[in-house]
């Protein structure tokens, strides 16, 4: 079976911890699955070192005591934070009783005493906190569950409802994946026309890069944050074998629990599934795949009785080195890099046509 992909200029090229993976109306893949644990922690470990834990103290005004962890799945990055810091209480809320209750058992067995999870369905506002409860919401990868774009404001209402004046809300999503593998490809073509079958909208609008970070920037303001830190981050596994094998063991798992939500849209029958599939994993023996995830860390700023702050946007933007094979520069394999030029603690206004880097 031919797989045409939709949509030419915007197809993604490997899958990414922010597409659309559960539906309250199709079955995708199942949250309290017994694969998703391990899915997870395969996740967890390429983000390790790369997402933020507490924000500067220039950044949010006052102390950042208490932290929630909004759609903390199994634990991962409330955990890791509660471990680093032990005068803090994390709080983890996800929908998930099955992943909850795996986060608490870990809190207890680790111990962690400042860190907690609990048992919520975070689309049916309210959430069950109470009003200025917390100085930071840490929320990763709502794209991933968010039943459309417009059911990202309702959520941030509540976001903004349980922090209190000077204290942060912070999104982090992945905007862009790049690969060098066709199998792959095909793959994730075969995944975005399982979505259009379905009826299902992705909650992260298919616009360029660029323009989804303003997005995300924009959705902070529009409910109300006054100052806007945001910062772009890579996960690169060109060169990183230990991240190659957490990436591989990511998609390769992601890929199979898909499998059947792509053979029931038909639009993919199970023996090209598996010899798609099955090229893929030898890319990743071989440590052929190379490529790339662009996450986006967009926090806001609430407005404080002492804050003088004007609405404004900061954008942070972090370059990676350019993607190479067989020693050479492949500046076209991933083309919103600017020619592996670094750039680190770059300001600028949220213009537009302004690039990463």
């Amino acid at each position: 079976m031919k797989i045409i992909p939709q949509n030419q200029h915007h197809d993604l090229e490997v899958l990414t911890p922010s597409d659309l993976v559960e539906s309250a109306t199709c079955s995708i893949i199942d949250p309290a699955g017994p694969a998703e644990r391990p899915r997870h922690a395969f996740l967890a470990r390429l983000l390790t070192n790369t997402l933020p834990q507490l924000p500067p103290p220039r950044i949010v005004e006052g102390d950042v005591t208490r932290v929630l962890d909004l759609a903390s799945r199994g634990g991962d990055w409330a955990l890791a934070a509660a471990l680093a810091h032990p005068d803090c209480e994390f709080t983890g809320v996800d929908r998930c009783r099955a992943l909850v209750d795996a986060a608490s058992e870990r809190a207890a067995r680790e111990p962690l005493p400042n860190a907690s999870f609990r048992h919520a369905d975070v689309l049916e506002p309210p959430l069950p906190f109470p009003d200025q409860r917390f100085d930071l919401v840490h929320a990763g990868f709502l794209a991933s569950f968010l039943p459309g774009r417009e059911s990202w404001h309702s959520l941030l209402r509540e976001c903004v409802r349980i922090t209190r004046p000077g204290g942060a809300i912070r999104l982090v999503e992945c905007i862009a994946g790049e690969a060098n593998s066709r199998a792959c490809h095909t793959l994730c073509a075969a995944y975005q026309q399982a979505l259009l079958h379905a009826g299902l909208r992705p909650a992260l609008p298919c616009i360029s890069y660029p323009q989804r970070r303003l997005w995300l920037d924009g959705l902070l303001t529009e409910v109300g944050c006054v100052r806007i830190v945001s910062q772009g981050k890579f996960i690169d596994w060109t060169c990183d074998r230990e991240r190659l094998t957490d990436i591989g063991g990511y998609l390769l798992l992601t890929l199979r629990l898909l499998q059947p939500f792509l053979l029931a849209q038909g639009v993919i029958d199970e023996e090209e599934f598996e010899q798609h599939y099955q090229s893929l994993g030898n890319e990743i023996g071989r440590g052929s795949f190379k490529g790339c995830w662009r996450l986006h860390i967009s926090t806001g700023i609430l407005r404080s009785g002492m804050s003088s702050w004007a609405p404004h946007v900061i954008l942070r933007c972090a370059q990676d080195p350019p993607f190479r094979s067989s020693g050479q520069s492949d500046r076209s394999a991933f083309p919103g890099r600017l020619g592996g030029r670094r750039t680190r603690g770059c300001f600028a206004p949220p213009d537009p046509s302004l690039r990463a880097g």
